[in-house]
């Protein structure tokens, strides 16, 4: 299991990116802000979800790392014949940005 030590611990090497990703994998999608990139749809199918790194800085206090998200959205009716269908998710994209807090291995998520 990868944690946020692991990922702070790894910067510069070149197991860095691999760190990162096995702790992003361990993320809920619904702890990342997303709502505002949503366009398709509004409910975010949880199992689809991949990360790309765009970007990392360091300042004397903190870690930023920049990401691209894939993920799926739906658009949920309630069934009747003339809501839309729920038949096919939408793919949908979002900038973020994960700070970390490099005293006390905390992280936060924010919209880029």
């Amino acid at each position: 299991m990868s944690t946020i030590s692991n990922v702070l611990q790894s910067w510069g090497t070149p197991h860095y990116i691999d760190n990162l990703k096995a702790f992003l994998s361990q993320i809920s999608i619904h702890e990342l802000p997303l709502q505002q990139a949503m366009n398709a749809g509004f409910c975010i199918d949880d199992q689809l979800c991949q990360f790309m790194h765009i970007e990392s800085k360091r300042d004397a206090s903190q870690f930023s790392i920049k990401l691209g998200v894939f993920f799926q959205t739906w658009l949920v009716g309630c069934n009747c014949s003339d809501d839309p269908g729920t038949e096919s998710p939408s793919a949908e994209f979002a900038e973020i940005i994960l700070l970390i807090d490099a005293d006390f291995d905390t992280y936060a998520f924010v919209a880029a």
